[in-house]
């Protein structure tokens, strides 16, 4: 079980700094590499997102609203170190 978590965070971390490493060669091309500017914004429907605005605190749309405007690469990333902690935490 643990090894699944392991895994996944690994390759969620591979995926986004795949994802940066392509906008970094990009931006030496100048030229516009779109997929690395996806957020959860421009990929989900605003109608879909109108739960922000009817979180209880100020503090959780502050939160909501950083993770839906991340970029992607940084969502993988943290998401994939998230998922090798925690892998590691329930290894123990």
């Amino acid at each position: 079980m643990m090894f699944k978590k392991t895994f996944m965070g690994g390759v969620l971390i591979v995926a986004g700094l795949f994802l940066l490493v392509f906008k970094a060669i990009a931006g030496f091309m100048e030229m516009d590499f779109t997929a690395a500017n996806l957020t959860l914004e421009k990929m989900i429907p605003a109608e879909n997102l109108t739960w922000v605005e009817r979180l209880p605190w100020e503090v959780l749309q502050t939160a909501a609203d950083a993770v839906i405007l991340a970029p992607l690469y940084v969502l993988l990333i943290v998401m994939g170190v998230f998922l090798m902690v925690l892998g590691g935490i329930m290894d123990k």
